[in-house]
Formats: structure tokens, C-alpha cells, sequence
């Protein structure tokens, strides 16, 4: 996301919508990947952060992002709440 549109909650929105939106398909977890090492780490901070709410599970995947440097994923993830839909 361009840095000019950031910090605008559009981000937290969106993850809050696809988390509801997969609770209430009947999914338990919310899993995806963010490129490791120092590029990734605003990423991370923001999924890290108290309106996202996602952890990294210790997962790696070497090779995730070919045409990046360092091309490796980390993986995160968060337990969804049933919903009562």
C-alpha cells in the first residue's frame, strides 16, 4: 500500500471482513505469509498489532517470493471466533 494511503484503517477493515467472512464459512483459522527479514517487517508489525491480532506460527518457506530479496515468507496466523450467522 502507498504510504500516503496508510494508517488510514483500510487495512485492519479489510483483514476484520476476510476473518468474518471465513468465520463465518466455518473456517477456525486465519493463516498468510509476509515476506521475512527487514522488507517485511512494517507488514508483520501491522498484522502483530492489536486490531489484526495475528502471531507468527514459526513457519518458513524458503523461495515464497522468487523475484524478492530475501525471497523466504514467514507465516502468521489468528483463531477465529465462531460466529452466529
Amino acid at each position: 500500500m502507498k504510504v500516503l494511503r496508510r494508517r488510514r484503517g483500510v487495512g485492519t477493515e479489510l483483514l476484520r471482513l476476510a476473518a468474518a467472512a471465513a468465520a463465518a464459512s466455518g473456517a477456525a483459522s486465519l493463516f498468510l505469509r509476509v515476506q521475512e527479514g527487514p522488507p517485511g517487517e512494517e507488514a508483520r508489525s501491522f498484522y502483530r498489532s492489536p486490531g489484526c491480532g495475528l502471531a507468527e506460527t514459526g513457519r518458513r518457506f524458503d523461495g515464497y517470493y522468487p523475484r524478492l530479496d530475501p525471497p523466504g515468507a514467514v507465516e502468521m496466523a489468528a483463531e477465529l471466533r465462531p460466529t452466529n450467522s
